[in-house]
């Protein structure tokens, strides 16, 4: 009975290996590919980084300027339609100017401050760009550190390029399953890498008045990862 009871249990064990071999084998018996979808749209909306900065005497003074210049700037957009949603304050900041002293060998000697606040506004009529910043202009904002285009309903965008990566992906394991002479199998797993919207790069300029701006198109891109069997 022992004897029996050792055998046993070594054919039982020989069998989970069998049986693990063959599972392992199948796993290795699979396609990998990476899809990639891309869509792209024309801007629909505008992302502008503009502020306020002024000199003073004194701190308190520095600072009256730029609140009233921001609060004129807040009045401007506001009566341009764009709702308080799409106004953020930036940051507000202070500090100390100097200049260099007559004599080569002393310090250097404050002059006075500077403040500077930036205002973050989304605006979602291209078309009104020009006369915006115009406005904003005349209101006392004299720092333009550029802006961004961006689509306001991103989801069918993302949506359509998730479909086109997985469109890629299928063609691209097809491709390979025919070139290697094996029969594609199921879908095993889908995994996403990211799905994004790529910007149009920043765009800088010192001068806030009227300007043209040509909205062109943006890329959405979606990316997964497709594991196929390879069928028997």
């Amino acid at each position: 009975m022992q004897i029996k009871a050792i055998l046993g249990g070594a054919s039982a064990m020989a069998l989970a290996i069998s049986m693990s071999f063959g599972v392992a084998q199948a796993q290795d018996r699979r396609i990998a590919v990476v899809g990639e979808g891309q869509v792209m749209a024309v801007p629909d909306m505008a992302q502008i980084n503009l502020g306020v900065s002024a000199r003073d005497a004194t701190a308190a003074g520095a600072l009256a300027a730029v609140s009233g210049a921001v609060d004129a700037m807040i009045a401007v957009l506001r009566a341009a339609g764009i709702a308080p949603a799409d106004l953020q304050t930036g940051g507000i900041s202070l500090h100390p100017l100097y200049e260099n002293a007559r004599q080569p060998d002393s310090p250097p000697v404050q002059v006075g401050y500077e403040s500077l606040s930036d205002l973050r506004v989304r605006l979602r009529e291209l078309d009104n760009l020009g006369d915006v910043l115009d406005r904003v202009a005349q209101a006392g904002g004299n720092r333009f550190s550029g802006l961004s285009l961006d689509v306001q309903d991103r989801a069918p965008l993302i949506a359509a390029a998730r479909r086109a990566a997985v469109a890629d992906g299928m063609a691209k394991a097809a491709l390979y399953a025919d070139a290697a002479g094996v029969a594609l199998g199921p879908i095993q797993q889908i995994a996403e890498d990211g799905a994004e919207v790529l910007p149009l790069p920043m765009m800088e300029a010192s001068n806030m008045r009227s300007m043209p701006i040509a909205p062109g198109e943006i890329e959405i891109v979606a990316r997964l990862r497709m594991i196929f069997a390879i069928a028997d």
